[in-house]
């Protein structure tokens, strides 16, 4: 049968049946569409959907019913009543789209430039949120319980000061955001290329925390943290504050070289760090990985 008179069920189906990958339900989505670049559950796999729920949840079990995942991608979809029954929905280029309130119930909901969403409000009650280039989401003090919050290049954001309760949250490339002093209570911070953000003072506490931020080069802030992940921070020499850090990773920090005060981190990291030639001093760390470090093999 051509593909152009195939239709969404049928794909489904032929998904289902011939790749057995995942369970897929459209929901009497009954459209067509010429091309499978236009679908994206095309290009998902049992491993594909595996993988993207670890990198969420890490080590949390996978509730019952994870595999239950649907994408859209590109499709004329207007209207989501039939989403709601969803655990977990990834919805990709939905312009036209502005009311999202019957995706409240949705478990786990990713939501990738739809340039028409506004008002986030209704999704207060969702437990995993992720928003990828959403530029017209100005007000996100909605969102103050939602368990993990994703926010990545959504230009419009730059008042996170309810944010403090989210369990865990990553803010990647939102440059207009600038005060982060709320967030000192997040048991799982990320912050990822976002330019507005040089003041770190109020993450001393932060229990996990992960920096991939260019302009850091005091790490005075970060003693107390319990797990620290430096990446790409360029600017990072000195790193002799860090010793009661109990979860330390180093990740492409070219500039740090001595590490002899990391001796008592519980548990240390050092990938693609060119700088550090010696690494003597680190015999008795209980758990030492060291990756991509050439000049340690010599």
């Amino acid at each position: 049968m051509p593909l152009h008179d195939l239709t969404i069920r049928t794909i489904a189906n032929y998904l289902v049946d011939k790749r057995n990958t995942l369970l897929i339900h459209l929901m009497r989505l009954n459209r067509r569409f010429y091309s499978l670049r236009d679908i994206f559950i095309g290009a998902l796999s049992f491993d594909y959907v595996a993988g993207y729920y670890d990198r969420i949840y890490q080590s949390q079990p996978r509730p019952y019913g994870w595999n239950k995942v649907y994408s859209i991608h590109s499709l004329v979809v207007t209207d989501l009543s039939q989403l709601g029954s969803i655990r977990m929905l990834e919805l990709c280029y939905c312009d036209g789209i502005t009311d999202f309130s019957p995706l409240s119930k949705v478990y786990s909901l990713s939501l990738r430039m739809c340039s028409d969403l506004v008002d986030v409000s209704c999704l207060r009650n969702v437990h995993s949120l992720h928003f990828y280039q959403c530029p017209n989401i100005l007000d996100v003090s909605a969102l103050a319980h939602v368990h993990h919050l994703e926010l990545h290049y959504c230009e419009g954001i730059s008042d996170i000061s309810a944010l403090g309760s989210v369990h865990s949250l990553q803010l990647l490339g939102c440059d207009k955001i600038v005060d982060i002093s709320a967030l000192s209570s997040v048991k799982s911070l990320i912050i990822d290329d976002c330019l507005g953000i040089t003041n770190y003072s109020a993450l001393r506490h932060n229990k996990h925390l992960i920096l991939r931020q260019d302009n850091i080069s005091n790490l005075s802030n970060f003693k107390l943290v319990k797990h620290l992940e430096l990446s790409y921070c360029r600017n990072i020499c000195d790193v002799s504050c860090l010793g009661s850090v109990k979860k330390l990773r180093l990740q492409r920090c070219f500039r740090i070289t001595d590490v002899s005060a990391l001796a008592t981190v519980e548990e240390l990291e050092i990938d693609d760090c060119s700088g550090i030639i010696d690494i003597s001093s680190l015999r008795k760390v209980p758990k030492l990985t060291i990756k991509n470090c050439r000049q340690l093999m010599d």
